[in-house]
């Protein structure tokens, strides 16, 4: 074998190990993928179901079990949220855009769905709740508005009791 051909085998193995290397840290997990589907799915019941003007349970827009949920707002730092929801389940990022909303759902004190995104720009709605932590047990719910930006409507979710507190003042 000649020099030139030890060199290729070397670059050859170099890159082989870092393309795998590189494939197994961008593969989810299956807590991951988990998350991430009920995070799909969470998004779908909202588009299909949030007809303007109805009032609608949050468990009706979870096609998975949850116990307690989570709102946090457009800065929070992921150092917090990880507190609040009692582990770090995976690498999250602070937003940095005024309506970025993060959502944190859990079951039996396992995230089971994580929604991070500007509403309008990377999710196709809002959700608007003043209170950070519900509870299933809560059972909250949402009236169903619709924003239009640049002549597309999108749902609005309104968490009810703020709908309230506001035509009571």
């Amino acid at each position: 074998m000649n020099h030139r051909n030890i060199i290729y085998i070397i670059i050859y193995m170099f890159i082989l190990s870092f393309s795998i290397g590189c494939k197994t840290t961008t593969e989810l997990t299956e807590e991951q993928k988990m998350i991430k589907k009920n995070a799909e799915q969470f998004q779908q019941e909202i588009l299909s179901n949030a007809i303007k003007d109805n009032i609608i349970a949050l468990s009706d827009l979870t096609p998975f079990d949850w116990d307690k949920v989570f709102f946090f707002g457009c800065y929070e730092r992921p150092e917090y949220i990880y507190d609040k929801v009692g582990y770090e389940w995976d690498t999250i990022r602070q937003g940095v855009t005024e309506g970025t909303m993060q959502i944190v759902f859990l079951n039996d004190k396992k995230v089971v769905c994580y929604v991070f995104g500007r509403a309008y720009d990377d999710l196709p709605f809002e959700i608007v709740s003043e209170k950070e932590e519900l509870t299933a047990f809560d059972s909250p719910k949402f009236i169903v508005k619709n924003s239009t930006i640049i002549d597309k409507s999108y749902p609005y979710l309104l968490l009810v009791e703020q709908v309230r507190d506001r035509f009571q003042h």
